[in-house]
């Protein structure tokens, strides 16, 4: 995120807050459950819940990521040399004032927690310097590792520690009146029974970052309140000395507190005795069943409440950057994505001028992917590609196991009517030319080129052995121990062909994912750049990609350098190649795609001629959805079969919506005898049926 999106979620974050304590605040009156001595322990609980709502908002919903479209024209990402001339003026470059704001906000927390710093050394001072006295025979079981200590550098009382804990009394604390020194006693011996200490450092801590939120510091006032108004309860119901108490507590408040803020609970400030005196004066007890209505009512309007405000006030994520076809928008209708594919404007409809809008239902998993989606009207010539794309869209999880509806608008694009549509013209990407070496006119350094032998066979085979060693972990495929071993050997021929000794690992590139989906995602990769190339961890990245998130593709690009970049890319994103560690390019929609030499393109073969060259093939699962739905059918693809023999390419022809998504599953994972012609190996473009029936409770794949 940049400082201006930081500033716009801490702006949102204080707003959130503010409304949240503004709610509270006024519940506890509406309740009747404050006001005089009513439950103390239960106000201190309710205000502490409300401190712990408002440091949770942020993960109460997920953020809020916009999606931003941006204009289909090429993006060429071109690296310019530095260069100032002798006679250029230098001009200061100042920060911007987000920046500055920003790095103000920070100085306050860090002088808070410098303070708070200091409080705690003080306290430490006075431990070692303090006057030990005996502590009462009384107090021998429940506080019998607590110390007293006389200090006279404190005119009041104070308890700190949480191992050793310690009653700091002032000098003149044995001159006192046995009233005077029992109420004292009594209640700083009570906040070491009750760990007060940890709970008022926690609460230190909190006012340290939130040093600029007023309302906050009202909170945490109304807690300690509650602290001692609960303690003063439990000291007067022990000793039932009421007046004697009170005395005590006037006669404190005419001694000046120098610790009034230190990190430790006092006997008394100020600002608090006429609500601690009147409490105990007016005590007024509520019957159980009251209480526990109260709170409850209180803490369910405070749940609707947080829900509510970070409705209304949302937090926002990194935005997704999003190309669709030109003429195409999308209105997702409020629904939150982690990333969806583009959407294009089927060339027939746009030659035809087929315009409109189309409306699609789709229904989630638990996990947000969509798992069926239904067309509910729209033109027939714009439905097809809507619905391929939404099968692999993947939507917030906060949405799982729900329904959505998104729209689609088609609008004829100007210069549609050229030869060749302009959404292929638009999406064709430019590849900027290279300097030759060492040549002259100042250009600058040319950049690191990627050096790829054959880097779509080393990632097919890398994913292929994530695949077959997942498969052998959970026993469902033995017979590929041999297939397994075969490629294991291939990869070891291609490190000793490509002299990969020296090789590590580069950068962890991810696009299409938001900001914290991508941290999540890369703390998970098991190699850091700069660690020794190795294939085990190669296989085990990719498998780390694909169990976050089915959709991604993972794959390795071999720098300049000798690093090879892990490129982890949300479906139908493309990252463009450039110097090592550099994202650049645009997000193209990987179905208009060109090899870049039309006459030596894939060789159209007929699916029943392909069929018999087919190696392997993973057999689909019935969807369960499907099954319920009795739902059988022949999902057909297009595909694409890469020299190797795997599938590079997969086209939904058509199909039962039910079914596709198992089928494409499935079949991307096929493997087929390379195609030979004039004894060399060509790309070949056929077509794939796969057959759904019932008639054995399972599927039947079958090549055609």
């Amino acid at each position: 995120m940049d400082t201006t999106q930081v500033w716009t979620n801490i702006i949102a974050y204080v707003l959130q807050i503010g409304l949240l304590v503004g709610i509270g605040a006024a519940l506890p009156a509406l309740l009747r459950l404050s006001g005089g001595g009513k439950a103390p322990a239960a106000r201190l609980l309710y205000w502490q819940v409300l401190l712990v709502a408002c440091l949770a908002l942020p993960w109460m919903r997920a953020w809020r990521s916009e999606v931003i479209v941006m204009a289909n024209a090429p993006i060429v990402a071109v690296k310019m040399a530095e260069h100032v001339g002798m006679n250029a003026a230098v001009r200061p470059v100042f920060p911007p004032v987000t920046s500055i704001a920003l790095w103000l906000l920070l100085a306050g927390v860090a002088l808070r927690l410098l303070w708070l710093a200091t409080g705690l050394l003080k306290l430490a001072g006075y431990r070692r310097h303090g006057q030990a006295i005996p502590l009462p025979a009384e107090w021998s079981n429940s506080a019998r590792d607590t110390r007293l200590l006389l200090s006279d550098q404190i005119s009041g009382p104070v308890t700190f520690g949480f191992f050793r804990p310690v009653v700091l009394l002032p000098a003149n604390f044995p001159t006192m009146s046995d009233a005077m020194r029992d109420a004292i006693l009594f209640h700083e011996l009570l906040h070491v029974e009750r760990r007060d200490w940890l709970f008022t450092l926690g609460e230190e801590i909190v006012r340290a970052v939130f040093w600029f939120h007023p309302a906050i510091w009202w909170v945490l006032g109304e807690i300690q309140l509650s602290r001692e108004q609960t303690v003063d309860q439990a000291v007067i119901d022990m000793t039932q000395a009421r007046g004697p108490y009170v005395d005590t507590l006037l006669a404190m408040a005419g001694v000046t507190a120098e610790l009034d803020l230190a990190p430790a609970p006092l006997f008394l400030r100020r600002r608090h005795l006429k609500q601690r005196v009147m409490g105990i004066v007016r005590e007024a007890r509520m019957s159980k069943k009251r209480l526990v209505m109260g709170q409850v009512a209180a803490l369910c309007t405070m749940a609707v409440a947080c829900w509510f405000i970070t409705s209304v006030v949302p937090l926002h994520a990194q935005a997704q950057m999003m190309v669709d076809g030109p003429g195409v928008s999308v209105n997702m209708n409020g629904s939150q994505l982690m990333h969806r594919t583009p959407v294009s404007y089927p060339v027939d409809a746009l030659m035809k001028g087929v315009e409109g809008t189309v409306v699609v239902q789709v229904r989630l998993d638990a996990n947000g992917e969509v798992i069926d989606d239904a067309i509910l009207s729209g033109p027939d010539d714009l439905r097809k590609g809507v619905q391929q794309a939404v099968l692999n869209w993947h939507f917030d999880k906060s949405a799982g196991g729900a329904t959505r509806v998104v729209n689609i608008d088609f609008v004829k694009p100007v210069g549609a009517n050229s030869p060749v549509p302009a959404s292929v013209q638009a999406q064709v990407p430019i590849a900027p030319a290279r300097p030759a070496p060492g040549g002259r006119g100042g250009a600058g350094p040319t950049p690191a080129v990627v050096q790829q032998s054959n880097p779509a066979l080393e990632n097919f085979m890398l994913n292929q052995l994530s695949e077959l060693k997942k498969k052998q972990a959970d026993g469902s495929d033995p017979a590929g121990t041999a297939l397994l071993n075969e490629m294991q050997k291939k990869l070891q021929e291609l490190a000793a062909a490509q002299q990969m000794q020296s090789r590590k690992f580069g950068n962890i590139v991810v696009a299409g994912l938001s900001d914290s989906t991508r941290d999540q995602l890369i703390a998970q990769i098991p190699f850091r750049p700069g660690d020794p190339w190795s294939y085990e961890l190669a296989v085990k990245s990719i498998e780390v990609a694909k169990a976050f998130d089915s959709h991604l593709a993972a794959s390795f690009a071999t720098m300049g350098n000798n690093t090879s970049e892990l490129r982890i890319t949300a479906p139908q994103t493309v990252i463009a190649s450039g110097a090592p560690g550099q994202m650049m390019g645009s997000l193209i929609p990987a179905a208009t795609q060109f090899s870049g030499n039309a006459t030596n393109g894939p060789q159209r073969i007929g699916g029943n001629v392909q069929a018999a060259n087919l190696l392997s093939a993973v057999k689909p699962v019935y969807p369960p959805l499907a099954k319920m739905a009795r739902q059988q059918g022949t999902v057909k693809f297009e595909a694409t079969i890469a020299k190797e023999g795997y599938i590079e390419d997969l086209k939904v022809i058509s199909g039962p919506p039910l079914l596709i998504p198992a089928a494409l599953e499935a079949v991307k994972q096929w493997q087929y005898k390379p195609t030979l012609l004039n004894g060399n190996a060509v790309e070949v473009l056929t077509t794939i049926d796969v057959n759904f029936t019932l008639s054995d409770g399972g599927p039947s794949p079958a090549a055609q």
